[in-house]
């Protein structure tokens, strides 16, 4: 599978209507190609948002976004990760699938939901699956509709722990196998500790990135130490700059 795209984010402004003051304000972000960043940030301070942007499903802002080298509303549509597994009752699992992508054939389904450990589960209905069962299967369709550009909003929010750490070794294994782009947003510094290559944490009123922190230690090499020392220090700074 060929490595992930860069990203360039360059967001002169993003305002609402409702609003008199810009959701973001000169925000530039890089990403390299193939690299996990972590976007860590209080509610409401635009991490979602920022999503939506750069797969290109908001345009309403001044600046530009470029993906592989194509403004974001031309790329191809990322593989996106909702909070929710938003999974259409009426359509098998593997029908969500290839409603991501119509091309995918059924050899090529059970491959993809065999890499998140559902395995002869594309003939079953959503409600036949369990909670994490449904949220494996949300990731299984974002990558039928982009392996190589992933965009993950809160993907573990509202999961009992012991799911989010199943989760993260799924996700970690993905990563590491597939070299996707991943952009995850999340409260959380745990997320970020044990997944990203990079953490970046925006606050204020216009959103500003207040720190940027390379997360140098190979997230497969990481202890629980070090994981631990990580989610200590972006905690600390999100305690400092929110």
């Amino acid at each position: 599978m060929a490595r992930g795209p860069g990203l360039s984010v360059a967001i002169a402004e993003k305002t609402f209507p409702s609003g008199s003051v810009p959701l973001f304000s000169g925000l530039r972000l890089d990403i390299a190609p193939g690299s996990t960043v972590a976007v860590l940030g209080p509610s409401g301070v635009g991490k979602s948002t920022l999503l939506r942007l750069v797969a290109g499903i908001d345009t309403d802002f001044s600046g530009r976004i470029v993906v592989d080298g194509r403004d974001a509303a031309l790329a191809p549509a990322p593989g996106f990760v909702f909070q929710d597994p938003r999974l259409l009752p009426w359509l098998t699992v593997g029908g969500n699938l290839r409603l991501a992508d119509p091309a995918l054939g059924v050899e090529a389904t059970d491959r993809l939901l065999a890499s998140v450990g559902l395995a002869g589960r594309q003939d079953d209905f959503p409600h036949r699956l369990s909670g994490g069962m449904q949220r494996r299967a949300a990731l299984a369709r974002a990558l039928a509709a982009n392996p190589r550009l992933l965009l993950l909003d809160e993907p573990f929010v509202s999961l009992d722990p012991a799911l989010v750490r199943e989760m993260h070794q799924l996700l970690l294994g993905l990563l590491d196998t597939g070299g996707p782009t991943a952009l995850i947003v999340s409260h959380a510094a745990e997320d970020a500790a044990r997944l990203a290559d990079r953490a970046v944490l925006l606050a204020g009123r216009p959103a500003r990135v207040v720190a940027d922190i390379p997360l140098e230690r190979p997230r497969r090499s990481r202890s629980e130490a070090e994981i631990a020392v990580y989610r200590l220090e972006l905690e600390a700074l999100a305690a400092k700059t929110g």
